[in-house]
């Protein structure tokens, strides 16, 4: 398969980017949008009660190409945030860096009859009837149906960079909980690697109507 572009991927399966996510962001949970970025709202299965139900989730391979490729703009302060990546000033502002993603993955309800928009909505119907007032407080709030990781990714800081990845700047680097990182100070790159905690975005639905 060709390469993709990262905004093409991202609408080709209709998932949600996050700006900032850590290892909590799951399936089931409730997010609220502020500005460009989704923040946790509640959970579903604490709302719903549904203890019959097995809300575990599991790994599983994503449908992707050899790699997805993007950009993304260094901003104020030269600081650059990435879905799995924080470089917190160091950089040209305004710069656009370049990243490639690999190896992709989601996280996926265990059971079936989670993983679909219909069960789910009955029981979001469900719960419109019983708690009018629990429905108001997340209508139009997105649903995470399930969640995406980049499990390999490199980031190119060369179009960001007029001087040398020095030790300033890579002091100011972090990647992602669980992940590896390595620094190529020649090649101007950043590796991260077996990233399976925290996700770049989301699969899911807007809760608009039931």
């Amino acid at each position: 398969m060709a390469d993709v572009r990262f905004p093409q991927y991202l609408k080709r399966h209709g998932l949600y980017v996050f700006i900032a996510a850590n290892e909590t962001y799951l399936p089931g949970l409730i997010f609220e949008r502020k500005g460009d970025g989704f923040w946790p709202h509640d959970n579903l299965k604490r709302l719903l009660g549904e203890n019959a139900l097995n809300w575990e989730t599991k790994l599983v391979e994503a449908d992707m190409p050899d790699v997805i490729v993007g950009k993304r703009k260094v901003g104020a302060g030269g600081k650059l945030k990435l879905p799995f990546l924080l470089i917190d000033g160091g950089l040209e502002k305004n710069r656009f860096v370049d990243f490639r993603i690999g190896e992709v993955r989601q996280c996926i309800f265990s059971d079936s009859r989670l993983r679909l928009w219909n069960p789910l909505s009955r029981l979001l119907k469900r719960l419109k009837e019983r708690d009018p007032k629990i429905w108001d407080s997340i209508k139009g709030r997105y649903l995470a149906l399930s969640t995406w990781y980049a499990s390999a990714y490199e980031v190119d800081l060369g179009g960001a960079l007029t001087g040398k990845l020095d030790a300033d700047i890579q002091r100011k680097i972090s990647s992602q909980a669980g992940a590896n990182l390595t620094v190529d100070s020649n090649e101007k790159t950043l590796n991260v690697s077996k990233n399976f905690l925290v996700p770049f975005a989301f699969q899911g639905k807007r809760l608009i109507r039931i």
